[in-house]
């Protein structure tokens, strides 16, 4: 745990507001609250096989205590053989080399896709560090910051954009002193002048905007929002080529699905470089074995592969459950699809997916699927 993630848990254990966690550090509320805050509950909710948050973590980890039987003299929480940690991370050394390459050019985009869970977050992270060790700033901003209100209008959603982004910087009073709404313009005008005068002013070094989860733009029900917004980020890319302001923005768009209803024009799914990670291959899966240091036989990792796959976040899960001790893998793979299981949270989210109004007839599919005993051939 690193000394602000450590100031952001007892904090937060304590019931603390992040303004108050933060009194009398070197940090800011904003970065608990952005880019920390979410990689933290994130990581430990992959920990405890459940999604947590700033409020319901406390609950998580008693149920985890229980189920692990924790034995600690100095707190309640950590278990008696190993603690909850970060999930190790396994290179991509082909994508992170062409990544660390263009993110030093001036007005580069670079789009990470991959299944949920594949690792796009600490991917982005990785890069971002990357960048702040060669001079530049870097910050990650998830559409998961964004609540429903936020998404209401274009308007309402750039204000937030641009919010989130000032207080990242540190840049929160020239935000309040650009007067978003005494400003001329339409909303996307708007934004680029505050970059234009504040993000990207001549005095600061280069900026790498990390924009995660993007997939949120197209939950929200104002259809203007992904349409307004991801045309904005394309015209800006786009005006890197003649203007060297411009030309400071580094672009990272992670992203799960491609969307293909938007103006080719206007959209910048089809510009810049594409890096899609995929499940671990086998050398990979020995390489996160090894860090957990597990000796596991041949067959053991055929199982754990013909159950999961290479699907990062559950080959993590798997083997701190391992390396733990608390179950077997043969106690894990029994458990697998039940609401004991180790897998129930990623289940959970997978469910909650199908059972969405716009997803009934995969939801129908899928139970058709269940239901018989015999293989049945689906309409694509």
């Amino acid at each position: 745990m690193t000394d602000a993630e450590s100031v952001l848990f007892t904090g937060s254990w304590q019931g603390l507001t992040y303004d108050a966690m933060v009194e009398g550090t070197q940090y800011k509320a904003s970065y608990f609250k952005g880019d920390l805050g979410h990689k933290f509950w994130e990581d430990l909710s992959n920990a405890l096989g459940e999604k947590v948050s700033k409020r319901s973590f406390k609950e998580a980890i008693a149920r985890f205590q229980a189920t692990l039987k924790f034995e600690s003299p100095q707190t309640n929480f950590v278990p008696k053989k190993q603690e909850i940690r970060i999930n190790h991370y396994v290179e991509h050394p082909i994508l992170e080399k062409i990544a660390k390459q263009e993110i030093l050019k001036p007005g580069s985009l670079l789009r990470i896709k991959g299944s949920p869970k594949m690792g796009k977050t600490t991917f982005l992270s990785r890069l971002i560090n990357y960048g702040q060790n060669k001079g530049l700033r870097g910050i990650n901003l998830s559409m998961s910051l964004a609540e429903k209100d936020d998404f209401s209008s274009l308007d309402k959603f750039l204000q937030f954009f641009c919010i989130s982004v000032a207080q990242m910087l540190g840049l929160e009073e020239k935000f309040k002193e650009y007067k978003w709404k005494d400003h001329p313009g339409n909303s996307k005008l708007k934004a680029t002048s505050f970059f234009e005068k504040y993000v990207l002013s001549e005095n600061e070094p280069p900026l790498i905007l990390g924009l995660d989860e993007l997939d949120k733009l197209f939950e929200c029900e104002c259809a203007e929002v992904p349409g307004g917004f991801l045309s904005m980020l394309r015209s800006w890319h786009e005006t890197a080529n003649i203007n060297p302001t411009w030309g400071k923005l580094r672009l990272v768009l992670a992203h799960v699905w491609d969307y293909t209803d938007l103006d080719i024009n206007q959209s910048p799914f089809n510009i810049g470089i594409h890096l899609k990670l995929k499940e671990f291959n086998d050398s990979q899966i020995n390489e996160l074995a090894q860090e957990y240091k597990l000796k596991l036989e041949q067959d053991d990792l055929d199982k754990i592969k013909a159950l999961i796959g290479g699907h990062p976040k559950l080959i993590n899960l798997t083997f701190q459950h391992l390396s733990s001790q608390a179950e077997t893998l043969d106690e894990i793979i029994e458990k697998a699809p039940t609401e004991l299981g180790i897998y129930r949270e990623f289940l959970r989210q997978h469910f909650s997916i199908l059972r969405r109004d716009n997803n009934q007839e995969l939801y129908q599919y899928f139970q058709d699927i269940i239901n018989t005993q015999e293989s049945k051939k689906m309409a694509s």
